[in-house]
Parts: C-alpha cells; structure tokens; sequence
C-alpha cells in the first residue's frame, strides 16, 4: 500500500492505490500508469455525466476533469467519488452557462433536481429537442411560441401576420399547423410528445 492513502468505506482501496501509483509514476516521468487508470474509468465516468448533460457534452466532461486529476488528495478523499463529484460539478457548470445563454432550457428549479440525482428527463429533452430542431421553421416557431412561450393561438397568428407569413394566418391555421408539428414529432419520436 502508498503510504498516505487512507481507508474510505465510499471507495475501494485499490482503486485509490492505482489513482496514487498512477500519478507517482507521471511525476516520475511514466505516463503509462495514469494513461491506464483513465481508460479503466473513462466508461464509468462518462455514463455518469451522460446521464446529466447527455452524449454531447459527456466526454468533454469527463477530459476537463481528467486535466485537473493532478489536484486530487489521496489523503482526504477516495478517488472515484472524487472523481464522479468533479464530474458532476463540470456538468453543472456547463448547464448553468447553457442556461445563461439559453442554449438549454433548464431552469433553476431543475439545477435542485440534477443536484438531487434525478437526471432522466434531461435525456428526454435533448431527443426532443433534437426533433424540434427537425421540424419546417414555421412548424417549429408556431411549436415554440405556444408551448414554450405560452402563447394563445390568437396571439400566434397576430405575429405571424405582423411577420408577413404569405399565407393567411388564422387562430384555426395556427392550430392545425400545430398539429401537423406534433404529428410530425410522433413519427420522428415514436410516440406522442409531452409538451
């Protein structure tokens, strides 16, 4: 055993023992070891953050933590939670950045979830919102403004027509067009979108 590693019922000790020897050998000049340790967790830890940001960013994830291993203690923490915890605060990070820029429609009630581990639905709204992008830009904009910005179908059609939509805009138009989005989710999604 490395002297300095301590017993932590949350993390098994070998795993702390080849973390440390891993990153002895790379301050002695043999990257080997480490490069090894990171293959033998890089699933663990990449499903982990896939299960909070989804496949986009999970990798990138788990590079940006790897990049600062070098600070972990072996002395105050076992490895693998350290790990997962680094992980999970990368992604959160990024989530709060998307949220900034709205490129992620979280909201600050969904940071407390992710934080609480229920991460499911976060999968389930990078497939639809995958699918929405997909959809005709008209489809997609009526789609948006209505359930995203809770607009009426009346106040739809308003925009539409101070936009110039070529076609008569009606209450009636906007809700079959609507409808036509969502039948078009369906076949892209399997099943009935919850919006």
């Amino acid at each position: 055993m490395i002297p300095g590693v301590g017993h932590h019922s949350s993390c098994s000790i070998p795993a702390c023992t080849n973390a440390a020897a891993a990153l002895a050998a790379n301050a002695a000049g043999n990257s080997q070891p480490l490069g090894e340790f990171f293959k033998d967790v890089w699933p663990e830890l990449c499903q982990y953050a896939y299960t909070i940001v989804g496949p986009n960013h999970a990798e990138d994830m788990v590079q940006n933590v790897f990049m600062r291993f070098g600070k972990w203690d072996c002395a105050r923490c076992c490895v693998m939670p350290w790990l997962k915890r680094c992980v999970r605060n990368e992604c959160l990070d990024l989530l709060r950045r998307s949220y900034i820029k709205n490129e992620i429609a979280v909201s600050p009630e969904d940071f407390e979830r992710i934080e609480n581990g229920d991460c499911a639905w976060l999968l389930d709204f990078e497939t639809l919102r995958r699918a929405l992008h997909k959809l005709p830009p008209l489809h997609f904009r009526a789609v948006r403004l209505r359930y995203f910005e809770g607009k009426s179908l009346q106040a739809i059609a308003e925009i539409f027509r101070a936009d110039g939509i070529p076609r008569p805009v009606t209450s009636q138009g906007v809700g079959n067009l609507i409808a036509a989005a969502i039948a078009m989710l369906r076949d892209q999604l399997g099943v009935a979108p919850v919006l």
